[in-house]
């Protein structure tokens, strides 16, 4: 097995991985200062924080699990659907599984406090939209 072709075939996912970390350690400050500050707050105080600073990491979070989820269908067809040396297997393998934790992890680090606020906006939004809407 040849180490170094199987980490030219993960760089992409390295570079992205980075990438996830630096955005994971920033949201995970903003966390810490929201749970801090907004603890009590009504939910569009905390998502109008630093001109909607919440949402935009929402937002982004989105993005990269979206990433992920394309990364592992493109791996995914790649080994279902190719002859593929041992190499290039093991490369599939892995960046599927750095892209199943990176979403299992983008899924906890936005959950709190950021999800429950986009969530309480949903369903006020759907709520007052239904309210206006019935006549």
């Amino acid at each position: 097995m040849d180490v170094n072709k199987i980490i030219k075939l993960l760089i992409p996912i390295i570079i992205y991985e980075v990438f996830v970390v630096i955005f994971l350690i920033k949201l995970n400050e903003l966390n810490t200062y929201l749970l801090k500050e907004y603890s009590n707050a009504f939910f569009m105080e905390l998502l109008q924080y630093n001109g909607w600073e919440p949402l935009k990491y929402f937002g982004m979070t989105i993005v990269l699990g979206a990433i992920s989820i394309i990364g592992i269908v493109f791996c995914w067809n790649i080994l279902k659907n190719s002859y593929v040396d041992v190499e290039e297997m093991f490369a599939c393998i892995l960046s599927i599984l750095f892209c199943v934790v990176t979403i299992i992890i983008l899924m906890k680090f936005i959950s709190i406090p950021i999800l429950k606020a986009v969530f309480l906006a949903a369903i006020a939004l759907v709520g007052g939209a239904y309210s206006f809407g019935k006549k």
